[in-house]
């Protein structure tokens, strides 16, 4: 956990999917090929933002590269939303 934040360890599903109300991009990738290629410790938070980055939001990829955002990624991981 990073400030204490959820891991990828801790995602609780296969598939790690990822979709943002801004942008409509989407993307469904592998839990264990990613942990493969970041580590099982890597924050959600984080890794939401290099998902998202790497499917094309520019919100994402500025905001990885260190550049300042006004407007947020609105990615999110469907699986951890609240349903009521």
């Amino acid at each position: 956990m990073s400030n204490g934040a959820l891991s990828l360890f801790d995602y609780p599903t296969e598939k790690v999917i990822i979709e943002c109300r801004r942008c409509e991009k989407r993307g469904r990738f592998d839990k264990a090929a990613l942990i493969e290629r970041v580590g099982p410790d890597e924050a959600l938070p984080t890794l939401r933002l290099r998902l998202a980055a790497g499917l094309g939001c520019p919100v994402a990829q500025a905001t990885t590269e260190g550049g300042f955002q006004v407007a947020q990624c609105g990615a999110h991981y469907l699986e951890l939303l609240i349903k009521h």
